[in-house]
């Protein structure tokens, strides 16, 4: 029997039913988040009609959810074509778009708690310029999903297959997304150890970073803090603060920012698995929205792994895949294993680079005039810029401030100790950091391009920054001198231009 008669969608279909509910849901969340600094503050307000201002509030967010829900579900049709799956949507602007087989990379699932109480699955048709809701389909029953994502999958092997100009390696890399090996898995615990070793100085400045941000647009609300009892004491207790309180309250932030780091750890990465598939890896995670990626060998440019103090006292490193995108969706095709042993990282970068020498051949180093180069404009000049906000905030010049400059010294010269660069006659492998230590893999056929950048400074003194692209971002090592930029240029091409491979 021909694929073309096993065709699970020929004719307009809907969505299940289920997906009424889950539009309703996903609408109602938006209107929430989009309000709730609103709600607070009339919450705080302490006023007699909050009340009835949360009751209209959350009528009208059903309302308008409800309908808005079901204009989308009659609005919203898919089908497969003989050559394409074709999307329809839009409730006053139709838009139709048409996925040719040969394009579509990957098919995932997702699966929110909503979605698991329906026992349907979003599915994401990925493609290497997919812009998002344009080639997703938002529930579907688990085997109508599992049906149209294993026929569409056929038939973009198969046109795969018919056309003479891919890459013969491409067509042997085929991914088809069945069950297959566990590599690994993570469990609570290790989730736990991942949360509590995460930057908690980021975390840390993102709360901060927001309770300002929502103050700063919700003030012209607070003409009066006496109308605001919550505040009001509040701000009784700030007014009464004492140099330790403070101290205990950057603790305190610290403390509240590993509980949170812990808690999105447990919440993105509950349940991760990492299988071993046909052409590539699939990864699958997520407590209340349970996704699933798939890496693929062709697709990968840039594999790399990082560290920082904390979590090599445990042993972990984290990994990132990053996959070969639009210029649109950048950055949208990266798949990031949170926590890992250094087995598990070997594992994973064995899948893509298994039979591939990672011994190099040749280093590459930056010129020692990088760290005064990098002490002026990173130290002096940013420390020197400071001093006159200070002195008007302040009323008095605050010279101590350049006691900074030896700690910004200090990270400057480990960054370029640090910081390397080698290549042997399949791969380019960068290392750097200061207190997170960075590596980077990338073959040499999968660069797009390369680039020389001069400041006057270096063009006197013959260096240059050296940079890489490729498909999924760039690689940079600065100041080498021309001599060694040029060689490393024309090996790098000459490997791209003699390459059989295809980048993709």
């Amino acid at each position: 029997m021909k694929k073309s008669e096993n065709n699970p969608f020929p004719v307009p279909s809907r969505q299940d039913p289920a997906a009424i509910f889950v539009l309703v849901f996903d609408i109602f969340r938006r209107l929430v988040v989009q309000f709730l600094p609103l709600l607070i503050i009339f919450f705080f307000a302490g006023r007699g009609s909050t009340e009835l201002i949360f009751l209209v509030f959350a009528i009208a967010s059903a309302g308008i959810s409800v309908f808005l829900s079901i204009l989308h579900y009659f609005r919203f049709h898919f089908h497969i074509k003989k050559d394409s799956l074709v999307i329809a949507r839009g409730l006053l602007n139709r838009t139709r778009s048409s996925i040719p087989f040969e394009r579509i990379q990957v098919v995932n699932f997702e699966a929110s708690v909503i979605h698991r109480m329906l026992n349907v699955v979003k599915v994401v048709v990925e493609t290497a310029g997919s812009s998002g809701s344009e080639s997703e389909i938002s529930a579907l029953k688990k085997a109508d999903a599992i049906a149209l994502r294993d026929y569409l999958l056929a038939m973009r092997d198969d046109a795969v297959e018919s056309d003479e100009t891919i890459d013969t390696a491409i067509k042997e890399q085929s991914l088809q997304q069945t069950a297959g090996e566990k590599i690994f898995s993570l469990s609570v615990w290790d989730l736990i150890k991942i949360g509590a070793t995460n930057n908690h100085l980021r975390t840390a400045w993102a709360i901060v970073g927001l309770g300002v941000y929502w103050i700063s647009q919700y003030w012209v609300y607070m003409d009066d803090l006496e109308e605001f009892p919550i505040l009001g004491m509040l701000t009784g207790v700030f007014d009464s603060l004492v140099a330790s309180f403070i101290v205990m309250a950057v603790l305190i932030l610290l403390l509240v920012s590993m509980v949170l780091s812990i808690g999105i750890a447990v919440m993105r990465y509950f349940g991760l698995k990492v299988m071993k598939v046909k052409g590539g890896l699939k990864v699958s995670a997520g407590l209340f929205n349970q996704r699933e990626f798939s890496a693929r060998n062709n697709k990968l440019q840039i594999f790399y792994w990082n560290t920082n103090p904390l979590r090599k006292l445990v042993g972990l490193f984290s990994v990132t895949m990053a996959q070969a995108s639009s210029e649109e969706g950048l950055g949208s095709q990266s798949i990031g294993i949170p926590g890992c042993s250094m087995d598990q990282v070997n594992q994973l970068r064995d899948q893509f680079f298994e039979s591939t020498s990672l011994e190099p051949n040749v280093f590459f180093k930056p010129d020692k005039r990088m760290i005064g180069r990098y002490f002026i404009f990173f130290g002096i000049i940013p420390l020197g810029l400071m001093l006159i906000p200070l002195y008007f905030i302040t009323g008095q010049w605050i010279f101590w401030i350049f006691l900074l400059l030896p700690l910004i010294l200090l990270a400057i010269v480990v960054y370029y100790r640090k910081l390397e660069l080698r290549i042997n006659e399949e791969v380019l492998f960068l290392k750097k950091g200061i207190i997170e230590d960075t590596w980077k893999l990338i073959y040499l056929h999968k660069v797009q391009s390369v680039e020389l950048n001069q400041t006057p400074y270096m063009q006197q003194r013959d260096l240059v920054n050296f940079r890489i692209y490729t498909a999924a971002g760039s690689i940079m090592i600065p100041y080498i001198s021309m001599g060694e930029a040029n060689r490393l240029r024309d090996f790098i091409l000459y490997k791209v231009e003699s390459s059989r491979k295809g980048w993709i």
